[in-house]
């Protein structure tokens, strides 16, 4: 199992995880030991955890990045230590257009080219 999970939900604007009393021991193990989660209530057996990695529905980022391969992959990304996803525009090259990826602006502008279960090949292809 990830312990990444709160990374994927924080980008997802989820702030609060809520354990409830009935929950079994495995579910609350599992978000107790997520990289980012914060005790902020623990009573009555239920806890609510604070996401140290949530960011608001609509924020600006620094930098961006061109991912190689499909949605897929985000689960991936979560593991790269120097990404942070609350600063970096993801861009999936299969959704930008049917036109080679090395003939489009936005490789130039990019700060990062990401490739997950890809081929430098693949960059090519239209």
């Amino acid at each position: 199992m990830t312990d990444d999970l709160l990374k994927v939900l924080g980008t997802l604007n989820y702030k609060y995880v809520v354990l409830p009393p009935y929950a079994s021991t495995t579910m609350q193990n599992f978000f107790l030991k997520q990289q980012g989660a914060h005790i902020i209530y623990n009573q009555s057996s239920s806890i609510i955890l604070k996401n140290n990695y949530y960011t608001p529905r609509i924020f600006a980022t620094t930098e961006s990045a061109i991912v190689m391969g499909g949605l897929e992959s985000f689960s991936s990304l979560c593991k790269i230590e120097s990404l942070n996803l609350n600063q970096t525009a993801l861009i999936f090259a299969h959704q930008i257009d049917t036109v080679p990826l090395l003939t489009q602006n936005s490789l130039n502008s990019s700060d990062t080219l990401i490739f997950v279960n890809s081929d430098i090949v693949d960059m090519v292809k239209g």
